[in-house]
């Protein structure tokens, strides 16, 4: 079989490659940040034909990268000649602007977020859709998003800051992430938004967003108005007082136990309850690995909503509503009696307002839920046999 002739890559055409480059090695220039690095190296052929010897298909590279450019890994993934066409053209681009303005261009960030934010709800309840872009780099954390905001009543700003059940994620360059939070606030109140990352730093959306988030979420508000003022959420829960009690006992439909959480209204007035639920976090955080992606999850805990029977009704005053984790949601305490999962990272929380809410921990609640959890594990290990 006849070889193709190597053709030589002119004088010119050398010159061009060798002076816009500064021999400088693109990969190097990036991926090790050795800018100022000249090194012994080759010029080599981005599509590996020899033959095309001309300047768009050439470019300078230090020894060791030539030589892993030009290998075929058997198992990783190689270098790229799109990759290296990319750093070579954009390093070309920098050196050419230092020659002239005498400045030294500016390095591309290493660690950058972009942060952006729509309002939207669901129901009654207002949600912010975060969507988060890394436009540098290096790779960065995200451990936490937040949200201030402020019920014009002259008072400072507030804050609100979660650990989402999709965080922490790691993002690389151009990986982008999107969280769906609840906000405990009326949208339209809210002041600013961003996310936390592991070093502390904040990361906020641009203040022209906020203010067109703010503005959406007034426009697409929940129509509080239409409703009587006995199915208002109120703001706050001034003049309410509710006590939270908790057991196991047997369940009447199932075979093991079922958690039953008693909330008496103590207030003269009556009291709607808007949610109850049982909530846990895993200490330390149950981290995972997605399949085939370089992004790090974790698992922070879990919730399972509190049911009863019959309406939905406000408990009237000197009243009290029993409400129950039963069935195959009995089963999902098993996780909340998990060897990770701290007796005083268990609680019970309940909504009766918009800003303020009611919280259990401790009193019986640990062991309740280690009960149901036992007697559930035990049933199903009987209906094995």
């Amino acid at each position: 079989m006849a070889k193709r002739k190597r053709k030589t890559i002119s004088v010119g055409t050398e010159t061009e490659v060798l002076t816009k480059s500064r021999r400088r090695c693109c990969l190097c220039y990036y991926l090790e940040e050795r800018r100022d690095a000249v090194l012994q190296g080759q010029i080599a052929h981005l599509d590996q034909d020899r033959s095309n010897s001309s300047a768009d298909n050439l470019v300078w590279l230090c020894l060791p990268h030539h030589d892993q450019f030009d290998s075929t890994p058997s198992v990783s993934k190689g270098i790229t000649a799109n990759e290296v066409k990319v750093y070579r053209d954009r390093m070309i681009t920098e050196i050419a602007a230092e020659d002239t303005t005498g400045v030294p261009p500016a390095s591309p960030p290493q660690e950058q977020l972009e942060v952006r934010a729509c309002s939207t709800r669901r129901g009654r309840v207002s949600l912010a859709q975060v969507i988060v872009e890394s436009i540098g780099i290096r790779p960065i954390r995200i451990v936490a998003w937040y949200y201030f905001w402020n019920d014009g009543t002259g008072e400072p700003d507030q804050m609100h800051e979660e650990r989402h059940h999709s965080l922490p994620v790691v993002l690389n360059e151009r990986d982008t992430h999107e969280l769906l939070g609840t906000l405990e606030c009326r949208g339209s109140q809210v002041t600013g938004i961003g996310v936390l990352d592991s070093d502390g730093k904040r990361w906020d959306v641009p203040a022209e967003q906020i203010a067109a988030f703010a503005r959406v979420a007034a426009q697409h508000s929940f129509p509080e108005h239409l409703l009587s003022d006995e199915d208002r959420i109120p703001d706050d829960s001034s003049g309410q007082d509710i006590a939270i009690s908790v057991r196991a006992e047997d369940s009447p439909q199932y075979p093991h136990e079922r958690l039953v959480v008693t909330i008496a209204n103590s207030s003269t007035v009556p009291v709607r309850v808007f949610s109850a639920d049982i909530e846990w976090e895993y200490e330390p955080h149950r981290h995972l690995s997605e399949a085939g992606n370089s992004k790090q999850v974790a698992e922070v805990g879990g919730a399972v909503s509190l049911s009863h029977a019959g309406s939905n009704e406000p408990i009237p005053a000197g009243g009290s509503r029993e409400y129950f984790v039963d069935g195959v949601w009995a089963g999902v305490l098993q996780s909340a009696a998990s060897p990770d999962v701290l007796p005083e990272k268990i609680k019970i929380t309940v909504a009766t307002s918009r800003n303020q809410g009611w919280q259990l921990t401790g009193d019986g609640l640990p062991e309740a839920v280690i009960s149901v959890a036992r007697s559930v594990a035990t049933a199903q290990a009987r209906s094995l046999i």
